[in-house]
């Protein structure tokens, strides 16, 4: 089958948490919410703590003027800037010829009843990855998962990352839709692997990880 997708764990925050994920999961990316009203929004007082995190950094904005995602980017040394909100075609454009040529953009896609595969198009260009995560009122974190059947459509080459509402028992689905979709880069966790909003359960990501990995083995024995 394709490759397994790998893991970005969101919504970081606390150094004692973030030193035993490092030390006991290792993700491909954490996820740092740059959204004031988030409860899970990073300590600014941290920030000199958060800059010199070596693992790869994805700094969540939701509509953010490019200028303050274009400091925050310099200020955490991110590696990845996912936009979460209404951000216009044109203004992640404008954000792209402006952002060092090693920092991604992942644009984010508010999945409802079905996907407007034409609107998103225009962000492609711009894009290195979309995200597919569950329409709610707020900007996710709901732990609310919405039907990955309407991604058996997705129309474009460049690689998507799956969210809303993984749980520990999402590995076999995420692996049947990864069959069926090499596109599928990544899957992005948060809110269903939380003790309290900012703090994630080690164990359950530990769980999740090894559940995705043994799914992912056994589906590839010779």
């Amino acid at each position: 089958m394709s490759r397994k997708p790998w893991i970005k764990v969101c919504g970081m925050r606390e150094p004692a948490n973030i030193k035993v994920l490092l030390e006991r999961i290792r993700p491909a990316y954490i996820g740092l919410i740059l959204y004031p009203p988030s409860p899970r929004f990073i300590r600014a007082e941290l920030t000199d703590y958060y800059a010199r995190l070596t693992l790869p950094k994805v700094g969540v904005f939701v509509n953010e003027p490019n200028e303050a995602v274009l400091k925050q980017v310099e200020v955490l040394a991110l590696q990845v800037v996912q936009l979460h909100g209404k951000e216009t075609p044109e203004q992640v454009a404008a954000l792209r010829q402006s952002l060092p040529r090693e920092v991604e953009i992942w644009k984010v896609a508010s999945v409802g009843n079905a996907v407007d595969w034409k609107q998103l198009e225009a962000y492609v260009p711009h894009s290195s990855h979309l995200l597919f995560d569950t329409q709610v009122k707020g900007y996710g974190g709901s732990g609310q998962q919405f039907n990955w059947e309407l991604l058996q459509d997705y129309p474009f080459d460049m690689p998507f990352i799956v969210s809303g509402g993984i749980t520990e028992d999402s590995a076999a689905k995420l692996l049947d839709l990864a069959e069926g979709l090499p596109q599928l880069a990544g899957v992005d966790i948060n809110s269903k692997f939380e003790l309290v909003p900012g703090l994630k359960n080690i164990l359950a990501l530990e769980r999740f990880t090894k559940a995705l990995n043994k799914e992912y083995h056994d589906r590839n024995k010779s």
